[in-house]
């Protein structure tokens, strides 16, 4: 992932194209929790994303992040902002915006959520009110 993004800041399209497609491959890696799959395919497309916005690919980009949105347990507040980011450079300020206030929204409701998470004590689930 990190190839892709240094030859698309060397505005190097055939290289950067050629990593996001080495990228998009599966790995070889050992079994990962479902979590972390979720995880680590978000941040897959963001980095992806980011690196074909470099380039100037905006549709492909917008895919990747639109990609990185639907994948469960994804950080979306990072999402969102790079969507803003690439909205922005387009001058699109109104929908930049927009995708500012919503992270801000799935922020708050992160850290809502975050805080009536069960808590454990001796092995029993204790919930935690508002």
């Amino acid at each position: 992932m990190d190839a892709s993004r240094s030859f698309a800041n060397l505005q190097e399209r055939d290289q950067t194209l050629r990593y996001v497609q080495l990228a998009s491959k599966p790995p070889g890696r050992p079994k990962l929790r479902r979590e972390t799959q979720n995880q680590c395919k978000a941040m897959f497309y963001v980095s992806t994303g980011e690196a074909l916005s470099t380039i100037g690919d905006h549709v492909a980009a917008m895919e990747r992040y639109r990609k990185a949105l639907a994948a469960t347990d994804s950080d979306r507040v990072s999402i969102r902002l790079a969507i803003a980011q690439l909205m922005a450079e387009q001058g699109h300020s109104e929908d930049a915006e927009r995708q500012i206030a919503l992270a801000q929204m799935e922020g708050e409701q992160g850290r809502l959520r975050a805080n009536r998470q069960p808590v454990h004590r001796g092995g029993r689930r204790v919930p935690v009110h508002a």
